[in-house]
C-alpha cells in the first residue's frame, strides 16, 4: 500500500495507524513550512523541556532527530520511492543517509 506524502499541505512523516500518533508539518500556500504538530503520545516521549505540541518552522532538527527512527522506517514502508524522490528532490537513502542524520542532529543543537 502506498501513501501520499501530501495532503492540503499538510505533510504527515509518520503515523502510527493504530494509535492514531502522527507527525505533521504545515505549509503555507508558498510552500514554505510554518510549524509542526505532534499529537499526545508522541509528545510525552519528548525531554520536558521540549514537551510541547506545536514547533516553528525552526525546530525541524529537533523533530527530525528526535523522532528519526519512526520518520525513517514510516516513510521506507509506507512511500513510494518515486513520490518521495519527486517531494523531496532526493532518494530515501540519501534523506535517510548517516550525514542527513548528522545534519539533523546539528539543526537540533542550533534551535
Amino acid at each position: 500500500m502506498s501513501y501520499a506524502l501530501v495532503s492540503s499541505l499538510r505533510i504527515c512523516w509518520y503515523l502510527d495507524f493504530e494509535s492514531k500518533q502522527g507527525i505533521y508539518e504545515y505549509r503555507n500556500s508558498a510552500l514554505e513550512t510554518n510549524g509542526f504538530a505532534i499529537t499526545s503520545e508522541l509528545q510525552k516521549q519528548l525531554p520536558q523541556e521540549f514537551n510541547q505540541k506545536y514547533f516553528d518552522a525552526t525546530q525541524r532538527g529537533l523533530i527530525f532527530s528526535f523522532f528519526y527512527n519512526e520518520i525513517h522506517d514510516f516513510v521506507m514502508e509506507n512511500i513510494d520511492d518515486l513520490k518521495f524522490f519527486n517531494f523531496t528532490g532526493v532518494s530515501k537513502a540519501i534523506f535517510f543517509g548517516l550525514e542527513s542524520l548528522e545534519n539533523w542532529l546539528d539543526l537540533c543543537e542550533q534551535s
